[in-house]
């Protein structure tokens, strides 16, 4: 699959967030590699937080296959020993200061962060604690003006138990009568045309087309490399890595 360089295979996993009313929203897919996984599922170990829900970088989740043949998490095993933070940046903030921010507390603190759009997420290093993390918040977020602390969450908050309100943990094993949308990555001759011929990444694109409601039709319309430019994106461990796009994915040229 598409990652940084590291010899562990990355997969995708998905979380169902709970709405404001209770009920299950749409999958957030989130990478992650296995730890004790086997054909049907196992335990995961997150390589960045979930945007939807305070899962971070080291949670180990349970996932097993769905009746899509999908890996779902269905819990947590082992909440990582680090604190996770969410961080809301005031409209029209520069975003070279955010990276500033981000960077700064990497090099000082030894965090990794993420941003996406004006949310920024924090893994904050195991030997710090709550008091010293929420010491750091109070100096570099609550001195500037529209920016809001969304969440601090601490190992115990990560557990299933404690997330039960958020993330919806059953598991549909229901098999559907056919695939919802008629399409098959592994027959479409448009990868192979690009070079794309491993089975990790063509079960890659195929999760995505069964998660992202935008991903079909953008095949159909012949923007097979917008989705692979989706698919590397959102398995790079590091958004602040990212460079910005040249122009909005799945729009056909000329439009």
């Amino acid at each position: 699959m598409f990652h940084q360089s590291n010899d562990q295979d990355l997969v995708q996993v998905l979380i169902t967030p709970r709405s404001s009313d209770g009920f299950p929203s749409s999958d957030e897919p989130v990478w992650a590699t296995p730890e004790k996984a086997g054909e049907g599922g196992g335990t995961y170990r997150l390589v960045h937080p979930a945007l939807d829900v305070p899962l971070t970088l080291d949670d180990v989740v349970t996932c097993r296959l769905d009746g899509h043949g999908r890996l779902r998490v269905v819990g947590v095993e082992t909440p990582a020993r680090r604190m996770h933070t969410g961080v809301v940046v005031a409209p029209g903030t520069d975003p070279d200061d955010v990276t500033s921010l981000a960077a700064g507390w990497s090099e000082r603190w030894g965090s990794l962060s993420w941003i996406v759009g004006d949310l920024v997420l924090t893994a904050w290093p195991t030997d710090m604690d709550v008091d010293a993390v929420d010491a750091v918040l109070v100096t570099d977020v609550d001195s500037r003006d529209g920016w809001e602390v969304i969440g601090l969450a601490e190992p115990h908050e990560r557990t299933t138990g404690a997330l039960r309100g958020l993330v919806d943990f059953e598991l549909d094993v229901t098999a559907p009568p056919g695939h919802e949308d008629g399409y098959w990555a592994a027959e479409d001759p448009e990868w192979a045309r690009l070079g794309v011929t491993s089975p990790d990444v063509i079960a890659a694109i195929q999760s995505l087309a069964a998660s992202h409601p935008r991903v079909v039709p953008a095949i159909r319309a012949g923007l097979h490399r917008d989705v692979l430019t989706l698919l590397r994106r959102l398995s790079t461990r590091d958004a602040t890595t990212l460079a910005p796009l040249s122009g909005p994915l799945f729009t056909p040229t000329g439009s």
